[in-house]
């Protein structure tokens, strides 16, 4: 099986729009990826969960991010609530957490949250690759997915899925369809990071000390610690981040160390040249950030919450 867009054997770092663009547009709609369409996008990133009823739909949520409160006004889960009940979205959506912090909010035009049987009808037999996120442990979901991307003929489109967080959902995207690379989570990745930063490769390869490397395709999607990261990571601690506070202080000295930890182009080169594993990082919302996560070699494809905005970098690199 072979994606339309696969990140393997792109000759340039690719965009990503992460949640379809949603400093530009409303994030997780079927408005969102009509806009990254009009624009040839060539990845889009969505995130799915289930209703109480089943339903499969387009939404990202977490309990540090409160996003059906933050975009409904309603306090809540996806889960909590059946697909006829859900409340309508606001007029306007704030951007996300990792947005610049002066970000205007997103009007939004149709209110209703999106099916992903919508989702699949409109991507169908479009040249954009598509990167899923799930957000619940379910494997019904997975398999629901599944069906519904076999039924429209999406396979062939899904660039990557999986879940940053539970290597269970890695293992049930990996049993439904193991031709599709899996999104490796952030506890294997800081793994890797530690093997790589203390010199294991030196003495073995990473896949002799990290076997799910080579257990399938897989691709290394992480987080590029840039400036937006500070703003935050204050803001989901509930503090100033123009403050000096203990808690700046602590959140400013930890980010420096990640980034430290995580700034690896040698070991995103590594990866792909040794193991076949493309490096996707995210994400990047300030031209500088995007124009060095395009710089390093041995990287694939970039999320922004900017499409529009920074497709002239990505076209000149």
């Amino acid at each position: 099986m072979e994606c339309v867009v696969p990140l393997l054997t792109a000759s340039e770092p690719l965009m990503v729009a992460h949640r379809c663009g949603g400093g530009e547009a409303p994030e997780n709609t079927l408005e969102s990826i009509r806009y990254c369409l009009n624009l040839k996008v060539p990845l889009i990133q969505l995130d799915v969960m289930h209703t109480k009823d089943e339903k499969v739909v387009l939404f990202h949520d977490v309990p540090v991010e409160r996003n059906m409160e933050k975009l409904t006004g309603v306090t809540g889960q996806i889960g909590d609530f059946n697909y006829s009940e859900l409340p309508v979205f606001k007029a306007e959506f704030q951007p996300n957490a990792f947005c610049p912090e002066d970000a205007p909010p997103v009007k939004v035009n149709h209110r209703q949250v999106s099916l992903f049987e919508d989702a699949c009808k409109l991507l169908a037999g479009k040249n954009v690759g598509i990167i899923l996120e799930f957000w619940q442990e379910s494997e019904s979901l997975v398999l629901h997915v599944v069906e519904m991307l076999r039924r429209h003929g999406l396979l062939n489109q899904i660039a990557a899925w999986g879940s940053p967080e539970k290597v269970t959902i890695q293992s049930w995207c990996r049993t439904a369809c193991p031709e599709i690379p899996v999104l490796i989570t952030l506890a294997q990745a800081f793994r890797v990071w530690t093997c790589w930063n203390l010199g294991f490769h030196c003495i073995g390869s990473l896949g002799r000390w990290l076997p799910f490397l080579v257990q399938g395709p897989m691709v290394f999607n992480v987080p590029h610690i840039s400036e937006p990261w500070y703003g935050a990571l204050c803001k989901f601690a509930k503090t100033d981040s123009h403050s000096r506070s203990v808690k700046t202080c602590i959140i400013g000295s930890l980010l420096c160390l990640l980034k430290c930890w995580t700034d690896t182009p040698r070991l995103f080169l590594h990866l792909a040249t040794r193991y076949n594993v493309p490096t996707i990082l995210f994400i990047a919302n300030d031209s500088t950030s995007v124009k060095k996560c395009c710089s390093y070699k041995g990287v694939n494809a970039v999320q922004t919450d900017y499409p529009k905005k920074f497709m002239p970098i990505f076209q000149h690199t």
